[in-house]
């Protein structure tokens, strides 16, 4: 992943932020008692998905980008007040009915129609959104401390060609990544000559090992007994905008 690419994706984080911010929901009614209200438009998310599949895909082979949402206040599920695009051919679900990771559809038509966001917020409610990079996992469940650096490295150091000198003094590095464990899954690490685990799912569902590279020597060895489903990239600053009434 090189410089250029990652400060484009930065560039298209800051340039989304200073713009603003399953099953369809009829707009016309209301959700717990709630009647859904505009809180954005198409065209405001979908500059945000272009700009990243405008980067060639030859300079961004381990990476991919989207979106999470949250209801505040209160961190709750994004189902609790689902935002929808109300489309001349019928609403269009944001998210899943499980999960906070939006699908969001990139369509031509949709980008002409320009199709309004809605969502049932009751007064005072909000929903938060983070954007969120993911690295693509490793064919086998293991790679090299050298290289987790490297995916963290490359933000760091285009922090300063994004936002700016003095902006780069005030943002910390980059430093952690984490680790989606599939259920039963042990997660280990191999370094100067010893084995030990870092974590293991002892759960049915996913778990999650939150850590800094720069913990470990160069040399370490991560790897997982099962396959590795998810790694993801926590953004050195917070990056986020919201939908409102």
């Amino acid at each position: 992943m090189s410089g250029l690419v990652t400060r484009a994706l930065l560039t298209v984080c800051v340039a989304f932020l200073a713009s603003h911010s399953a099953i369809a929901v009829p707009e016309d009614i209301a959700v717990n008692g709630v009647r859904p209200v505009k809180v954005g438009d198409y065209r405001q998310t979908a500059r945000l998905f272009r700009r990243f599949a405008a980067i060639p895909e030859k300079d961004r082979p381990d990476l991919s980008f989207g979106l999470t949402g949250v209801l505040e206040p209160g961190d709750r599920p994004i189902q609790r007040a689902m935002p929808y695009l109300a489309t001349k051919s019928g609403n269009v679900p944001l998210f899943r009915q499980q999960g906070d990771e939006m699908v969001f559809p990139r369509d031509d038509a949709l980008w002409m129609e320009n199709p309004s966001v809605m969502a049932p917020l009751a007064k005072g409610e909000r929903i938060r959104l983070r954007f969120v990079f993911h690295v693509h996992p490793p064919e086998q469940p293991t790679f090299k401390d050298e290289t987790a650096r490297y995916w963290l490295g490359e933000f760091d150091a285009s922090s300063e060609n994004v936002i700016g000198f003095i902006g780069a003094l005030l943002i910390p590095d980059a430093h952690r990544l984490i680790i989606t464990l599939a259920p039963g899954a042990r997660f280990s690490i191999r370094e100067n000559g010893a084995s030990r685990d870092l974590a293991v799912s002892g759960s049915h569902a996913p778990d999650h090992y939150t850590f800094r590279p720069q913990d470990f020597s160069r040399d370490a060895v991560f790897s997982s007994n099962r396959a590795i489903p998810q790694i993801d990239l926590v953004v050195p600053f917070d990056l986020k905008t919201e939908w409102r009434r």
